[in-house]
């Protein structure tokens, strides 16, 4: 049997993305802050440099720069967030995919484990042909869009910050040109990347869902040692926080332009919210027969155990032996029965889905708190402190 690494970077299904690396081999790139500054410095910055040289950074047409809360959202916001959450993401991955290859997984199962299904999916996530794949899609959908007039800005009515109107016609300006050519596509690229990564993920859950697990009935967490996946899941909640801030800055745009659009925009926030939740979540049923399983074998052998020791106890004890004959003997004692009794209803807690109601808090809260500005602009600050007070009261 092959040694099993000890590399904590074995288990990070990002660690062979080769321009990834190419980029981090660069002290000035080596930190994902830092590697956020440069994002902006390509899509955001360049636009604020030629807005301002067109004279629309804050004024000069009905929808200037700054004034623009979907692209300051989408840029400024969203894309240094999905750089920024590699590291977290992949921290929490190389533990759990550590944990299950060397805690859960029988010996003789692990080296196959790893040697397959692992290299695959790092195989998958690092290929450059994928990369090349995005790339082509995005390239394409942008060049299909512009070449056919389509795109929002020249089709919104209004003059703004990415548009030229020469003799009645909009035209893309050279700051649209560059949001459209490499702003908009980084963001998308990294968005995708994500994206296809969290599919990679999935499909790597469902394959250690049907290797043989050592699961335990009596683990401390209630999972059977299954509820450390639900850090990576939490992980990955962040990439649907920045797809929320997208979200946000485009429904903030349409309550302005529409205040009475807010009870449609509340659905569409409940709905996106929920959706989320379930993306991020429903790979943890793949666990549910493996705890189903366990929890009933469990039972089974505790309700066995137990009725043999109840049995000898009652055999022991229950009887008109004085009771300084019985201290004397060497039975079984009265806190064995305790402890078993203890460990039955544990069991009995066993959650045969690896995650609880209470786990879902943090989660959506995280997914609502890109939404709390719509509520500002809806409300105001009384209406709100009046709503919050009702609602805690």
């Amino acid at each position: 049997m092959n040694a099993i690494p000890e590399n904590e970077h074995y288990y990070n299904l990002s660690e062979d993305y080769p321009f990834y690396h190419k980029l981090t081999q660069n002290r000035w790139l080596n930190t994902q802050a830092k590697l956020a500054a440069l994002g902006l410095c390509i899509a955001w910055v360049p636009l604020v440099i030629l807005s301002a040289l067109d004279g629309k950074l804050y004024s000069g047409v009905e929808m200037p720069f700054i004034k623009d809360i979907t692209i300051q959202t989408r840029l400024l916001i969203a894309l240094p967030l999905l750089i920024l959450i590699k590291e977290n993401i992949d921290e929490k991955l190389s533990i759990v995919i550590r944990y299950i290859c060397n805690t859960l997984l029988f010996p003789e199962d692990r080296d196959h484990f790893i040697a397959t299904h692992l290299h695959t999916a790092k195989r998958q996530n690092n290929s450059v042909l994928t990369n090349i794949i995005i790339l082509l899609i995005i390239i394409s959908m942008t060049t299909l869009l512009v070449m056919s007039g389509t795109y929002a800005a020249l089709e919104s009515g209004i003059t703004s910050w990415m548009t030229n109107l020469s003799e009645g016609d909009n035209s893309l300006s050279l700051a649209g040109y560059w949001c459209i050519f490499i702003s908009i596509p980084l963001f998308q690229f990294f968005g995708l990347r994500w994206m296809w990564q969290y599919i990679v993920w999935v499909f790597l859950l469902y394959k250690f869902s049907t290797a043989k697990l050592k699961l335990l009935p009596t683990h401390a967490d209630n999972s059977a040692g299954l509820g450390i996946v639900l850090l990576a899941q939490q992980a990955f909640n962040l990439l649907f926080v920045a797809i929320a801030i997208i979200i946000s800055g485009e429904l903030m745009t349409n309550l302005l332009e529409d205040p009475g659009s807010f009870d449609v925009i509340k659905k569409e926030l409940v709905f996106f919210i929920a959706a989320s939740l379930f993306i991020v979540t429903a790979p943890l049923f793949f666990f549910v027969k493996n705890l189903t399983q366990v929890k009933t074998e469990g039972l089974i052998k505790l309700s066995e155990v137990s009725a043999t020791l109840s049995s000898k106890f009652e055999g022991e004890w229950i009887n008109t032996t004085p009771l300084e004959d019985k201290l004397d003997e060497d039975g079984v004692e009265p806190s064995i029965i305790c402890d078993y009794n203890a460990l039955y209803a544990s069991l009995q807690e066993l959650k045969i889905f690896p995650m609880s109601l209470k786990d879902l808090i943090p989660m959506s809260v995280m997914l609502f708190a890109p939404f709390v500005p719509i509520l500002f602009i809806h409300y105001s600050v009384a209406e709100l402190v009046q709503k919050i007070s009702g609602m805690l009261l």
